[in-house]
Parts: C-alpha cells; sequence; structure tokens
C-alpha cells in the first residue's frame, strides 16, 4: 500500500505572510533610526555644544589628548543648521564630505524605489566607495592631528 506523501514544504526564507513581518521590521527600524537623527538634529539645533554640558564629549580626546576624525562633529552640525558654514567648515572640515553622503545613502535606502535605488546603491554601497570613504577618514584622523585642524 502506498502511503500518500505530504505536500512539500516551502523554502525556509518564503512561508506565507513573512515578507509582509519582515517589510514591517524594516520599516520599524527605519522609523527608529529616522526619530533618532531628528531627535540628535533638534537636540543640536536648540543647544550649542561649546556651552551646554549636555552635549557628550569625545572619549577618544579625553583618553589620548588628540582629535578623532569626528571631534567637532556637534559644532559643526550646530553650526550647519544656524547657516554658519564657515564655522561649521573650521570645527570638522569632514562634515563636507560626511553630509552628502550621508544625504546619498538615506536617499538610495529609504527614499528611492525601483531601478533608480539600484543605480544608487551600486554607488553608495559600492565596495570602492565604502574603502574611499574609510581612507578618507582615517587620513583625515591623520591630517588633522599633524596640522592641528
Amino acid at each position: 500500500m502506498k502511503r500518500a506523501s505530504a505536500p512539500p514544504l516551502p523554502p525556509p526564507n518564503q512561508t506565507e505572510g513573512e515578507g509582509v513581518v519582515a517589510k514591517k521590521n524594516r520599516r520599524l527600524r527605519y522609523g527608529i533610526v529616522i526619530a533618532v537623527g531628528v531627535a540628535v538634529v533638534v537636540f543640536l539645533f536648540f543647544t550649542n555644544p561649546l556651552e551646554s554640558q549636555l552635549a557628550p564629549k569625545c572619549f577618544w580626546k579625553l583618553a589620548t589628548g588628540t582629535d578623532c576624525p569626528g571631534c567637532g562633529f556637534q559644532r559643526a552640525l550646530h553650526a550647519f543648521l544656524h547657516g554658519n558654514f564657515a564655522d561649521a567648515a573650521r570645527y570638522n572640515f569632514f562634515l563636507i564630505l560626511a553630509l552628502p553622503y550621508l544625504f546619498a545613502v538615506i536617499l538610495s535606502d529609504l527614499v528611492f524605489r525601483g531601478e533608480r535605488r539600484e543605480r544608487w546603491q551600486r554607488f553608495t554601497h559600492s565596495r570602492y566607495t565604502l574603502w574611499a570613504y574609510i581612507i578618507i577618514y582615517c587620513v583625515w584622523w591623520v591630517v588633522r592631528n599633524i596640522l592641528g585642524i
């Protein structure tokens, strides 16, 4: 007597309804990232890091006495948000590169869809782009401490 076999199970990542749950989780993560980002921007708009004890201090600078690549970023973002672009560049020149790249990543991950998203992500998520960014970041770290920028 031949036994009736059960229908084949779907592959592990293709169970019914999982796409909806994964999409909701992704939206939740993006929502949290956006909310935290907006909170930081609002905080830095209303709080001058030069005058406030609430602004976090750089652990690297406290420990070593040298500037990390991000030192001055809070002051620079505060100045940038108030339209003081020259002061922003003076506090952290790397902001000039970091903000446009961050904006491009946000567009490619959260805003664009379809072919446009794929095109932008080929640039923003490219191994070469990421390595170039890391190398420029490290060079900035050394140069700013040698020149005292």
